[in-house]
């Protein structure tokens, strides 16, 4: 999922998926994110973050 807004107060991120779905998403476990960030997601968790040579 791309994260397209981050509210560091409360540990989430307003995320869309690649089918265009948005949702919320608790990013504890990899903070720091930003805008842009891809982030892999379970249950409404993001569980790990990952860069352009992964997603290549």
């Amino acid at each position: 999922m791309t994260v397209l807004r981050v509210d560091a107060t409360r540990g989430l991120a307003l995320c869309i998926d690649c089918s265009g779905a948005r949702s919320s998403v608790e990013t504890a476990l990899v903070e720091p994110v930003a805008a842009g960030d891809e982030l892999l997601v379970h249950a409404g968790t993001a569980i790990a973050t990952a860069t352009k040579v992964q997603r290549q």
